[in-house]
């Protein structure tokens, strides 16, 4: 899965997704610009985070 449909997935959940700039992912929520997750993360992970939440 491509980082573009992981950010049409996370937007679903006011959420965005943003390098690290060491290579990692975080999920940050919009409204408060705050990490909605453990950080860092890979694309593995952040695709997983997403699956939970569909749930």
């Amino acid at each position: 899965m491509t980082i573009d449909k992981l950010k049409t997935r996370a937007k679903a959940y006011n959420m965005t997704i943003r390098k690290d700039g060491k290579g990692g992912y975080v999920l940050v929520d919009i409204d408060t610009n705050c990490a909605a997750a453990p950080a860092p993360m890979n694309i593995e992970q952040v695709k997983k985070w997403l699956d939970d939440l569909d749930q």
